[in-house]
């Protein structure tokens, strides 16, 4: 058996911004996406693409994710992992290149 370890708190403060590579006062980014069902999903997705078409994406630390807004959270931190955060912004890319753009109908 492993014998517990008493760690401080700033122990653990330091320990993580070792791991994300932070330089002191350097901030640790979070995107958080909320919930709504459905409706907030697909807002998420959307401001998931915005954010990886404009470089933004690869700027956060951490996902914080609420009910919808899961669905699209757990959907991304599936996919990075498997194909790398730059595959993933290459996709979102491509993607952007061949969206069709909504109009307005004309009646």
């Amino acid at each position: 058996m492993h014998k517990p370890v008493q760690v401080t708190f700033n122990q653990l403060v330091a320990k993580e911004r070792q791991s994300l590579n932070l330089t002191e006062g350097q901030s640790a980014n979070a995107l958080c996406l909320s919930g709504g069902g459905i409706r907030s999903a697909t807002f998420a997705l959307g401001v998931i693409h915005g954010l990886a078409r404009h470089g933004y994406l690869k700027q956060f630390d951490y996902l914080s994710t609420v009910s919808g807004g899961g669905f699209a959270g757990s959907w991304l931190s599936a996919w990075i992992p498997r194909a790398g955060i730059d595959s993933v912004i290459r996709r979102f890319a491509a993607a952007s290149k061949t969206a069709i753009p909504v109009t307005k109908s004309q009646k």
